[in-house]
């Protein structure tokens, strides 16, 4: 059983959720995953399906912040997962290029950026890598280039580059 998270930025707001994926097909038009309980991805209620107000989402039948599992695939850039506590993201979540390769991975808390950020490039190499303080870059952020070679170095805090 592999272990997958998966995140998306749509709209403003980044999707997060954890599933185990017992069968994954990759291709462009499908990406077949089932939660610990057997729930097919296509069956995870969608994205465009749920109300966006004030960064929270709402269902649109009871008109309450959405808690659960939500879905969006985006196109042929792959697929996103999430999860969302009270109508926001909470916990770590993880996007995926159509390749199966790891997009990024992010932690959230109540809705904002929290702890250890990386992206990748669809190769399989760091794009960036630092760490968020409620919803601010904070601390040492790396940029590599495709082949891996570091490019960049900054420090921030409380979101403000710090290094100049």
């Amino acid at each position: 059983m592999k272990y997958l998270t998966a995140a998306c930025f749509y709209s403003g707001l980044l999707i997060a959720v954890v599933l185990y994926i017992l069968h994954a097909k990759e291709s462009a038009g499908e990406n077949f995953a089932r939660d610990r309980d057997g729930q097919k991805f296509e069956d995870v209620p969608r994205w465009e399906d749920f109300v966006e107000r004030e960064g929270k989402i709402y269902d649109p039948k009871t008109n309450q912040p959405h808690t659960g599992f939500v879905a969006l695939r985006y196109g042929n850039e792959g697929l996103a997962l999430g999860h969302c506590r009270d109508g926001m993201l909470d916990g770590t979540s993880t996007s995926w290029y159509p390749n199966g390769e790891k997009r990024s991975e992010h932690t959230y808390r109540q809705g904002l950026l929290e702890g250890l950020s990386t992206t990748w490039y669809a190769n399989g190499q760091k794009i960036s890598q630092g760490q968020y303080r409620q919803g601010k870059l904070h601390g040492v952020w790396i940029s590599w280039d495709e082949r891996g070679n570091q490019i960049e170095e900054h420090t921030y805090r409380n979101g403000v580059r710090s290094d100049r």
